[in-house]
């Protein structure tokens, strides 16, 4: 039998990989991977647990006789199937451009800088994507979903957002440890009279109180701000500068070492290997041909445990 070499079609580079993987956009605040954390999978299509959380927190007897066996009990879960799904994008440098860059004196390297583009769109698309699957009742038990009123925003003076924190706070089975707020509900919640005097040392109501400070009285580990913008308009038409985060407000339990088969937790992202970067060469573009940069991710974002999460939607006007 004759031995065949199979070439690969894109050819991973390891130094643009690197790029790819180290890159972060210094003008954008990314909060995807911090609320649905990645673990690895190790093939596209994988099986995963979701929790019945109820059953999964209902305390058996463990108390155990002379000669008695200990009680049996069963780990909770309904097994799933999923599927990664590819993500990535492709940018041209004319071959002239490379040439060029080289031969000046500038350090300009339009290949890298191709990357650092291309990465930036993934995550941004990525940063949507979690956003929708957070803002969407359907991930939260129909009991922890609340649709603001008009005349209950948390803008309003009358409203006391702190204790409707801290009373959702301890609503769920497990305590969330995470909240995530959309700019455009931040700006005006952190302004907000009762919030601003219960961190304040002075009976002050005006002023603003920090993701920490609001963070230490809630007693939660984090509090997440989207800040992510994106334009919704359709190609040649005018920009539609729009917040991927909303006026809403998440209270999640995050486990970051949850993975498929073990830990709990409202949700995480399964990725197939890490992102990767490589260069295709097309000699049909350009006079003296092309390179072509292409970075791709390979996940599914999941939500295995619906009882660990609450949902405020439109909490500002």
């Amino acid at each position: 039998m004759t031995a065949t070499t199979e070439t690969a079609p894109f050819p991973v580079d390891s130094r643009l990989q690197g790029i790819a993987l180290a890159y972060r956009n210094p003008t954008q605040s990314f909060i995807a991977d911090k609320i649905m954390p990645r673990t690895p999978v190790a093939t596209k299509s994988f099986k995963y647990l979701e929790f019945d959380s109820e059953q999964h927190f209902s305390l058996p007897d463990t108390k155990v006789g002379r000669k008695s066996e200990p009680t049996v009990v069963e780990y909770v879960a309904t097994e799933k199937s999923a599927t990664v799904f590819d993500y990535g994008l492709d940018d041209i440098v004319p071959i002239d451009d490379i040439e060029q860059a080289r031969a000046s004196n500038i350090d300009f390297d339009p290949q890298a800088k191709a990357v650092e583009f291309l990465t930036d769109l993934v995550m941004l698309d990525r940063e949507r994507r979690v956003a929708k699957i957070v803002q969407d009742s359907a991930n939260y038990a129909s009991t922890k979903v609340t649709n603001v009123s008009s005349s209950a925003k948390w803008d309003n003076n009358t409203v006391n957002p702190r204790n409707l924190l801290l009373n959702a706070l301890d609503t769920p089975l497990l305590r969330p440890n995470t909240m995530v707020v959309g700019r455009e509900a931040w700006t005006k919640i952190r302004q907000h009279p009762k919030l601003v005097s219960s961190v304040s040392s002075a009976d002050n109501s005006e002023g603003a109180i920090t993701k920490q400070q609001l963070a230490d009285l809630l007693e939660i580990h984090q509090v997440l701000v989207g800040d992510s913008i994106y334009n919704a308009a359709a190609r040649g038409q005018d920009l539609n500068k729009t917040y991927s985060w909303g006026k809403h407000i998440a209270l999640l339990h995050i486990n970051p070492t949850a993975s498929a088969q073990s830990g709990i937790s409202w949700g995480y992202s399964a990725e197939y290997g890490k992102r990767i970067a490589g260069i295709i060469l097309d000699p049909h573009k350009g006079a003296r041909g092309a390179i072509v940069v292409r970075v791709v991710e390979s996940c599914c974002e999941l939500v295995a445990a619906k009882d660990l999460g609450m949902l405020f939607q439109n909490v500002v006007a």
